[in-house]
């Protein structure tokens, strides 16, 4: 045999003796999950799924300072036909403004254009008007969204919807959209 053949068989042999053991496991992770037979029936205020929310005109003196509120209005997203089969379902609206949302105030912005109001923002938040929706989250809790039970069959799913001040005020038109998804919790 070459030297050089055993000189590599040699080295060969060395590196499997120190081949290293398999280790013992630290842990185990299980896994879960729900296959749903199948999801909820969506209807805004009773609507469609796909419908409008119209805020009351309000006057532009209305907003003196950065983050007055006005128009606060009531709307809903109500769930029917739910898969019943497990005893605690929870569901709630995941917003995604693509790319429309404030980074500082987490609210919607508005179209702009000729005719436009300017200065305004579209700020969602739960039924009281006391928490707002965070859209710059990507998921019902870090949205701050609100959630129902709908082991029965149905929720309802309230918010509102109001102007938001940011700068000065200028009249015109207000327009925004936001996508929602319903998640299962």
């Amino acid at each position: 045999m070459s030297k050089r053949l055993l000189s590599a068989a040699l080295i060969a042999g060395l590196g499997m003796a120190f081949v290293p053991g398999a280790n013992a496991a630290d842990g185990t992770i299980t896994i879960t999950g729900k296959i749903m037979s199948q999801s909820c029936s969506v209807k805004i205020n009773g609507g469609a799924a796909s419908d409008t929310v119209i805020l009351p005109a309000i006057a532009k003196d209305a907003f003196a300072a950065d983050g007055d509120t006005a128009g606060d209005t009531k709307f809903t997203i109500d769930l029917s036909g739910c898969d019943t089969q497990f005893s605690s379902l929870n569901a709630a609206a995941v917003f995604d403004a693509a790319g429309k949302v404030d980074a500082t105030t987490h609210n919607l912005l508005t179209d702009a254009g000729v005719g436009a109001a300017t200065g305004i923002q579209i700020q969602l938040t739960d039924d009281l008007g006391t928490s707002p929706i965070d859209l710059t989250g990507t998921d019902a809790a870090s949205q701050n969204s609100p959630s129902v039970d709908v082991h029965s069959g149905t929720g309802t799913l309230k918010y509102q919807a109001r102007y938001y001040s940011k700068g000065v005020v200028g009249a015109g038109t207000v327009n925004t959209t936001v996508a929602y998804t319903i998640a299962y919790l």
